[in-house]
């Protein structure tokens, strides 16, 4: 079973996407910030991540240049309510393989993680 990690503050979020993935044969493990999400990059070594931009101890996109720093290539799709290009096209270059903006399409983010999970197989 592929495992997911899902790094956002809003509780609601982490549920829903938590709860969809489950029903989906997916493992997952939810953070609240990017502290717990770095601790749970090493105990839960997920396979992908969905990660928020707006964390309260930083920028997703901080997030992406610690992983890059630490040569981490896990695949991480970044879902988030920043809608600037300059963001997204910043996200994407860090090394995102895809960003989703909310309020979130369910069936495109599945789309997206059974895509970018395939090409890790």
């Amino acid at each position: 079973m592929k495992k997911i990690l899902i790094v956002d503050d809003d509780y609601e979020i982490r549920e829903i996407l938590a709860t969809y993935l489950s029903e989906n044969n997916f493992d997952t493990e939810t953070a609240e910030n990017l502290k717990t999400a770095g601790l749970k990059l090493a105990s839960f070594k997920p396979d992908l991540i969905l990660l928020d931009m707006n964390l309260p101890d930083g920028a997703g996109n901080d997030f992406l240049r610690e992983m890059n720093k630490k040569n981490i290539s896990i695949p991480v799709i970044m879902v988030t309510g920043i809608t600037e290009k300059d963001i997204a096209l910043e996200s994407i270059k860090l090394g995102a393989t895809d960003y989703i903006t909310k309020p979130i399409d369910l069936d495109y983010l599945s789309t997206s993680v059974i895509s970018k999970l395939m090409t890790i197989l």
